[in-house]
């Protein structure tokens, strides 16, 4: 049954307005996470941040895919990406062995899906509503950053070599963060297209039919 705008103030009709707003939330999240579109808009987009800035922000990227896409994609998308940009060698550490670049570029990848992983676990809030979205986004990317970078700092006083201070930690993580905003902005905006397309297409159905003559 359709709501009536003008009784959304009443005790009765407001948890059905609620519950309305959560369902359309829910349906344009599907749409987008099912869309082959916004799949290949966040590899191309993952491709070109790495020419604007020497730094990948592999961690906006992981957490993103994680929660906006699928999980399968999800992982997918991350993988691609990994592979992609210095996964397997490390290439920012020219100077290390070639073994030590090799289990470099698989303790990153380790840590990217560990992130996406997490990130594709969507708590109840997330799930309803568009503010509870970008609250998970936030503390994904928190969660995310420590594990990444924790990951990282580990392997490297391992096998010996850079360390971050405090400055660069913060500088990092708020390029990061940059980044998941630009990001997750560019997913809404796609949502919204796909959301409207699919609206216009249910509300003309005669404009999907093929007529046979």
């Amino acid at each position: 049954m359709a709501l009536n705008p003008s009784t959304l103030t009443s005790p009765i009709a407001y948890p059905q307005a609620v519950m309305l707003q959560r369902v359309q939330w829910a349906n344009s999240w599907q749409t987008t996470a099912r869309s082959w579109f916004w799949w290949f808009g966040l590899i191309l987009l993952g491709s070109l941040s790495h020419s604007l800035d020497i730094y990948m922000p592999w961690v906006a990227f992981a957490v993103i895919a994680g929660i906006t896409l699928q999980p399968h994609k999800a992982i997918a998308a991350t993988l691609l990406l990994w592979l992609f940009h210095d996964g397997l060698v490390g290439g920012i550490h020219s100077e290390a062995s070639f073994m030590t670049l090799g289990l470099w570029g698989c303790c990153m990848g380790l840590a990217l899906l560990i992130v996406t992983g997490i990130s594709t676990l969507r708590p109840q809030f997330a799930q309803q509503s568009f503010a509870g979205h970008w609250q998970w986004i936030a503390i994904s990317m928190g969660i995310g950053f420590l594990i990444f970078e924790g990951m990282i700092a580990v392997f490297w006083n391992l096998f010996g070599g850079y360390g971050l201070d405090l400055v660069t930690f913060s500088a990092l993580f708020s390029q990061e963060m940059l980044w998941a905003i630009a990001l997750g902005l560019a997913h809404w905006t796609i949502t919204r297209l796909l959301t409207q397309s699919n609206r216009r297409k249910s509300e003309n159905p005669c404009q999907n039919r093929i007529v046979l003559s």
